[in-house]
């Protein structure tokens, strides 16, 4: 024990008896308190150090990456909407004059115990639509959960989103008069009701919907660069945010040991 007590709390100065009578007991005890707040000190700065370090590292981990911009919106009060019953489809349509990345794709529609499918496909519907032009698909159900289509790169051009219906209803909600944001590069079209899909549903015979309101659905994404005339908001990407807490990891350790051998 009083090893342990002259090697961890009494410093250099005064561990030996010399240093007792030059000093004095009542010194000695002074000067290992000091020594001792100071260990004290260290250890608690080492771990408020280290938990902020780690705290940046959960950070990185537990943090999405950056959102893109809304660069379509249709919204409103909801007060129509098109119902879409058995072996019926809908679509809307927007056109892109600038290329965008990061694209996804949000629509605002109730399921009733619905089994169908979800298009993302562009240039036309009808008797031309190919099956080269569909970009992506998935069956809908009523646990289907949105948005619809994400992490895509679309080009200039004309794009459609299309609900179709096996069995069950779908109900897509819409405004009378609708609020619409539209970013440079992009523009609302025409919405589309079929009332006897196809197979290759695309292929639909598809009528305009005239007089019935506009169907809200929501698109986000961002310019490519020298492709638009919006600019996205830099953010710190999660490899930056990782690379930050690794530094401060292994410069807190590294401040531990040159502290440590201080101390020898």
């Amino acid at each position: 024990m009083k090893d342990f007590f002259t090697q961890r709390l009494i410093p250099p100065c005064c561990s030996n008896p010399a240093s007792s009578l030059l000093f004095g007991k009542g010194t000695t005890r002074f000067f290992a308190h000091k020594y001792s707040e100071k260990n004290r000190s260290n250890h608690f700065s080492f771990i408020k150090q280290t938990l902020f370090a780690i705290s940046i590292l959960l950070l990185t981990i537990g943090s999405p990456l950056a959102n893109a911009n809304t660069i379509l919106d249709i919204t409103g009060l909801g007060d129509t909407g098109q119902i879409i019953e058995a072996d019926q489809a809908v679509a809307v349509a927007f056109t892109l004059t600038n290329t965008f990345t990061n694209v996804s794709v949000t629509a605002d529609i109730l399921c009733i115990a619905c089994q169908g499918g979800v298009w993302l496909h562009q240039n036309s519907l009808g008797a031309g639509a190919s099956f080269g032009d569909t970009l992506d698909a998935f069956a809908f159900a009523s646990n289907t959960s949105t948005p619809f289509f994400s992490g895509f790169t679309l080009n200039p051009g004309l794009y459609f989103l299309i609900l179709a219906i096996d069995s069950g209803s779908a109900v897509w909600s819409g405004s009378i008069t609708p609020t619409i944001f539209e970013a440079p590069g992009i523009m609302d079209e025409f919405d589309f009701h079929s009332t006897n899909t196809q197979a290759f549903v695309p292929q639909s015979d598809f009528g305009i919907i005239f007089g019935e309101g506009t169907l809200h659905y929501t698109v986000e994404g961002d310019p490519m660069t020298g492709g638009g005339t919006m600019t996205p908001v830099p953010e710190p990407s999660t490899a930056e945010f990782f690379l930050l807490g690794m530094i401060l990891v292994i410069g807190v350790f590294a401040n531990k040991a040159k502290l440590v051998r201080s101390k020898r």
